[in-house]
């Protein structure tokens, strides 16, 4: 889910603070004015905080969307490309000025991110470590590894590409 195109269309229908309160407090225990000076506090802690802080806490939200899809409490599977466009558009950075700062070819990460590439072991440290260590490496190589599986699957084409190259297969079990 692009929770980001989720969050403008919830604003297109709901003030800031109408969103606050209905993700800060869903029970009706607080007046309106207690949940309206709640949504005015948590607007402006938000806007207070620097930018580095504010990174920091998108890309825990990050890590999380990740654990949930690699658990498979998503209604549908996002890509690791996705994710890693995410990251991209957390961090701030150009697609060049990523691939510069884990030295690989923009080329590769361009690959990546259109899904013609996985990610590899090396990319997943170097992730993890561009992160801070916020988001681990075992992420990134765990929805790699769940997309090969989705592949392995549902791919017919590919399984019959390859039954085509085995000779001399047992045909033991086979119907």
């Amino acid at each position: 889910m692009d929770y980001d195109k989720k969050f403008e269309e919830l604003k297109q229908r709901y003030t800031l603070e109408e969103i606050a309160e209905s993700f800060v407090f869903p029970g009706k225990e607080q007046t309106p004015e207690e949940r309206a000076e709640f949504a005015r506090l948590r607007m402006e802690h938000w806007n207070n905080t620097s930018p580095e802080k504010r990174m920091k806490y998108q890309l825990i939200g990050l890590k999380y969307r990740m654990k949930h899809c690699m658990e498979g409490r998503k209604e549908s599977m996002d890509t690791t490309a996705n994710f890693l466009q995410q990251y991209i558009d957390i961090t701030n950075k150009k697609q060049k000025g990523l691939a510069d700062d884990l030295s690989i070819n923009p080329s590769t990460l361009s690959r990546i991110l259109n899904g013609k590439e996985s990610i590899g072991k090396s990319l997943a440290y170097r992730l993890e470590r561009h992160s801070g260590k916020l988001i681990p490496a075992i992420y990134w190589w765990k929805l790699a590894q769940k997309e090969i599986e989705q592949d392995i699957m549902t791919n017919v084409v590919d399984r019959e590409r390859e039954a085509k190259m085995v000779k001399n297969a047992l045909l033991v079990g086979v119907t």
